[in-house]
């Protein structure tokens, strides 16, 4: 597993998709964790192949406009099949 530091200028261009030699793939959805939401985003490196994941975070509401923070650390990631198994109610 490898890491990639960004500068926080790169880290905010990577998470809008603006990084040269990078394409988003990947764009969660913002999870409410108290006062601070957090997502991640995961872009593929457009000369290696690899995949890279950021997590970002943000704070205040849409009303007040949001704080945000850009994750800074890029982490090498891979993406895999995962099956779940759940109860359903008897209709």
């Amino acid at each position: 597993m490898s890491k990639i530091t960004l500068s926080e200028d790169d880290a905010k261009e990577f998470a809008y998709g603006d990084l040269e030699g990078y394409e988003i793939v990947e764009d969660g959805d913002w999870i409410a964790d108290g006062k601070w939401d957090h997502k991640d985003v995961v872009g593929k490196h457009i000369e290696t192949g690899k995949f890279y994941m950021q997590t970002n975070s943000r704070s205040g509401s849409e009303f007040t406009d949001y704080e945000r923070e850009f994750g800074t650390e890029l982490t090498e990631v891979y993406q895999q099949k995962v099956v779940v198994t759940q109860w359903k109610a008897v209709k």
